[in-house]
C-alpha cells in the first residue's frame, strides 16, 4: 500500500446556507496551509449532517477546499459522523477502503487548539501509530471560555465511552465512482451517505 501524508479535519458544524462556521473555517484554513506546503497530502473531511445542516458537514468542507485550491483527487469524505471518536474511526474506514494502510499512515490531525489533545488520544487509541496534530487558532474569547470548559467533560465522556468497539462503522463505503486516481471517486462528488 502507498504510503502518503494524511490531513484529517475534524468537523465542527456549519451554517444553515451550508458555508463552514466560523471554527471550522480556521481549521479548514489550516489543513489548507498544510496542503500547500504538500500537495501530495491527501485531505480527509469529517462529518455528517446535522439536524440544521442542509449537507454533511464533510461535504461543505471539502468543497471549501476545492473553492481554495484544493484537487478533487487530494480530497476523501467521511459524511457519517456526529462525534470526534467517530470522526477518527469513520476517517479510519474510509481510508482503509481505499487502500490507505492507516497503521503506518503520517496522519496529521487539524482541530483548534482546545480539542487537539483529545484528538490525537482517540487517533491512537483507534490504531494510527504516526500522528501529528495541528492547532487552527481559536477566536473570540467567548467561544475560547465556552470550549475550554466544555473540552474537560469531553475527555471524560472519551476516556470512558470512546472505544473503537463502540463506534459503529458506515454501514457501506461506496466504491470510487470515476476514474484517474484511486481516490478520484471519493472526492467532492461523493455524497453517497448510508
Amino acid at each position: 500500500m502507498e504510503r502518503i501524508p494524511i490531513i484529517i479535519v475534524l468537523g465542527c458544524g456549519i451554517l444553515p446556507d451550508g458555508s463552514p462556521s466560523e471554527l471550522l473555517r480556521e481549521r479548514l484554513d489550516t489543513a489548507f496551509v498544510s496542503w500547500l506546503l504538500n500537495q501530495r497530502a491527501i485531505i480527509v473531511t469529517t462529518g455528517g449532517k446535522g439536524a440544521k445542516e442542509p449537507i454533511p458537514e464533510a461535504e461543505a468542507m471539502a468543497l471549501y477546499l476545492a473553492k481554495r485550491g484544493v484537487t478533487p483527487n487530494r480530497l476523501l469524505q467521511e459524511p457519517w459522523s456526529h462525534t470526534t471518536a467517530e470522526n477518527i474511526g469513520n476517517a479510519k474506514s474510509v481510508m482503509e477502503r481505499v487502500g490507505i494502510d492507516t497503521e503506518n499512515a503520517r496522519v496529521t490531525i487539524v482541530s483548534n487548539d482546545f480539542h487537539v489533545g483529545r484528538a490525537k488520544m482517540l487517533a491512537k487509541r483507534f490504531g494510527f501509530q504516526n500522528v501529528d496534530v495541528l492547532s487552527a487558532p481559536t477566536k473570540g474569547i467567548r467561544t475560547r471560555m465556552k470550549m475550554h470548559i466544555r473540552e474537560p467533560l469531553a475527555w471524560c465522556k472519551s476516556l470512558a465511552l470512546d472505544w473503537p468497539n463502540r463506534i459503529e462503522p458506515p454501514a457501506a463505503v461506496s466504491e470510487p465512482s470515476t476514474g484517474g486516481s484511486k481516490y478520484s471517486g471519493y472526492g467532492i462528488s461523493c455524497t453517497n451517505a448510508p
